[in-house]
């Protein structure tokens, strides 16, 4: 009985049937590849959620490096063994064959060492936070929990894929959530309500409902004082505004004059005429440069040109719109207004405790009322007035004490 011939000249017979013939399975192939991606996205999709979706996403092109790379090896081999197949040495092609599955495992298991060893430097060079999540995860350890949320706004893709990256690689018990742009979400309590949808009761804490908030910096400095032991010692400033020559996001030591921050930025504008330390919405005006960068300090930024919206006599028309805009309900129009006559208990009851001090009314009223500050100096006169009925009910009691003594 003759052999079965299991060989396909494919240099013999009709170019395009042979092309055609080749190409149908290559192509069946793909298909099912394709099937098989599908149905992988939606089980870790469905089961597993969008978050980790995102992370296998997002640390999927490692693999393909990987995978690349071994694919080149096999291309390569394919080629001595179509030369030994085109020569009918088939002897040589047997042998070729074996060589190949030999050589490919061998790279195989070397790429797979080199990659479990070169994964940290490689995700270092990609700057990517595993300090931020590094952190979470102390925190999660430290609180008991089973999971740390961060909140990122959506229009940082960048920064989300490469947390979903560290997340997925060190596996750590933590999510991102990408969060709508809006102001002031950074805001604790906002926060809270954002991710959770629990709101904090006036006048409470995120504890209140069964949340803890950290910023990235005191994430990362928890990180690097488990890991390194050292402290808070450096700060990364954000030196900004029109009236700096060359902005950048400096990281400097703590205690660094805020002069020697502008400078290194290249100096400061003629027409410069306010600095702020902080945000644009929430920081403080500073009269001079002449003062230290602190643990808090985040940014410093310098106005100049035509930005000073100020007016020379702001007026409430009182369109609401501060009440539209303000992100705790409160009402900044009648706040402003008590505040103004001295209407200590009015203020009070108008719970300006709770004002977070965002800025969003000053930014909005379109009368310049200077709604933020006064609204600082009404929460300073009502702690001051509560320390007088403090002080008083205590000095009325020691006397009814000394009264009974006596």
């Amino acid at each position: 009985m003759a052999k079965t011939e299991r060989i396909q000249n494919m240099t013999k017979g009709s170019p395009a049937k042979l092309i055609f013939t080749f190409a149908i399975p290559l192509m069946l192939g793909n298909v099912f590849q394709q099937f098989y991606t599908v149905v992988d996205t939606a089980i870790v999709g469905q089961a597993l959620g969008v978050n980790a979706l995102a992370a296998l996403g997002a640390a999927d092109w490692l693999n393909w490096l990987v995978l690349g790379l071994i694919q080149g090896f096999a291309q390569g081999f394919s080629i001595y063994m179509a030369q030994r197949f085109g020569a009918e040495d088939h002897e040589g092609l047997n042998r070729s064959i074996g060589a190949t599955i030999s050589l490919s495992a061998v790279i195989s298991i070397l790429t797979v060492i080199l990659s479990q060893v070169a994964m940290a430097p490689v995700l270092r060079a990609m700057n990517t936070p595993e300090e931020i999540i590094g952190g979470a995860s102390y925190l999660v350890k430290m609180f008991g929990v089973d999971k740390a949320i961060i909140g990122v706004e959506d229009n940082k893709k960048n920064g989300i894929d490469a947390l979903n990256r560290v997340i997925a690689e060190t596996k750590a018990p933590v999510i991102v959530v990408p969060l709508h742009c809006r102001y002031p979400q950074g805001g604790e309590k906002q926060l809270c309500q954002a991710i959770t949808g629990k709101q904090v009761p006036p006048g409470g804490l995120p504890s209140a409902i069964g949340c803890a908030v950290f910023n990235i910096n005191t994430t990362i400095a928890i990180f690097r004082a488990i890991t390194t032991g050292m402290p808070v010692v450096s700060k990364v400033v954000t030196v900004s505004g029109s009236g700096v020559i060359e902005p950048k996001n400096v990281e400097c030591p703590i205690g660094t004059p805020v002069s020697c921050l502008f400078d290194y930025c290249g100096g400061l504008k003629d027409e410069t005429f306010k600095i702020i330390a902080g945000g644009p919405m929430m920081g403080m005006a500073q009269y001079t440069c002449d003062i230290p960068v602190a643990k808090g300090t985040g940014a410093m930024l310098a106005f100049a040109a035509d930005e000073d919206k100020t007016v020379e006599n702001p007026t409430c028309i009182r369109c609401g719109r501060c009440v539209e805009a303000c992100p705790v309900h409160l009402e900044p129009l009648y706040m402003y207004m008590y505040e103004q006559k001295g209407m200590i208990e009015e203020l009070e009851a108008a719970n300006i405790m709770d004002c977070m001090e965002c800025g969003a009314c000053a930014y909005i009223c379109p009368g310049r009322l200077h709604l933020t500050q006064t609204f600082k100096t009404g929460k300073q006169k009502v702690k001051d007035a509560a320390a007088k009925r403090k002080a008083a009910a205590e000095a009325a009691k020691a006397a009814e004490a000394a009264k009974k003594e006596a």
